[in-house]
């Protein structure tokens, strides 16, 4: 697989427990390859894992790419390593872009849905709706503010009046169902795309089917280490 040599420029906590990195080119004269929005790379471990991350800076910039790595206490050691062993200056062996979760059928309006850290390939997309001035909302669900990644962009004048903020400890109703409340008051024919941990998926993904809407309209990407 063909690779590239990147320099870790700056690393900054984007949240509490998620670490936002910032790749250069490790070579001036190598011109990094342009990505859509919702495309990851795989980037090579020091610790000899590999680990896919998606692309969450804007697609029209050229000159970088972003990632941005949630620590996971309990998982096979990629969170870990990027936490504790990578920083500003260490050059990384990443893929390509790669796009498996394509911003499509843009001509209506869109919702994008993000639970955690899955708002990274959201944002992405944010920022390509919003170039393109399509229609578009983005909720993004979190525990708390302080773990809601980027929080400082999305409440740019640029993006803020399309993002809607969602805290699990700012909610004072113990019934209220913030996802399925959401999708019940969004048109009919309106295309969703969602990131996010396995089960804020499948409740998303249920309370789909249950409003009776289109599967072809529901587009998501789950995160799974790359075996």
């Amino acid at each position: 697989m063909k690779t590239l040599d990147m320099r870790v420029a700056r690393r900054w906590p984007a949240a509490e427990g998620i670490e936002a990195f910032e790749l250069l080119p490790a070579r001036d004269d190598l011109a990094l390859p342009a990505y859509d929005a919702g495309a990851h790379i795989t980037v090579h471990l020091p610790n000899g894992l590999r680990r896919n991350y998606s692309l969450c800076g804007d697609p029209s910039r050229r000159d970088s790419y972003r990632i941005a790595v949630l620590k996971d206490i309990s998982g096979r050691g990629g969170s870990r390593c990027m936490h504790e062993r990578v920083q500003a200056g260490d050059i990384l062996k990443i893929s390509p872009p790669r796009n498996d979760f394509p911003l499509n059928d843009t001509d209506g309006h869109c919702v994008l849905l993000a639970g955690g850290v899955g708002v990274t390939p959201l944002l992405a997309m944010a920022y390509t709706l919003q170039a393109r001035r399509v229609s578009f909302e983005l909720h993004y669900f979190a525990r708390t503010r302080s773990r809601a990644a980027f929080l400082d962009e999305l409440s740019a004048p640029t993006l803020s009046e399309k993002i809607r903020l969602h805290c699990d400890d700012e909610n004072t109703d113990p019934n209220a169902r913030p996802l399925e409340t959401v999708l019940a008051g969004l048109a009919p024919d309106v295309r969703a795309y969602a990131c996010g941990p396995s089960g804020f998926l499948a409740f998303l993904g249920q309370a789909w089917q249950r409003q009776n809407r289109p599967a072809d309209h529901f587009h998501f990407e789950a995160f799974a280490p790359q075996a």
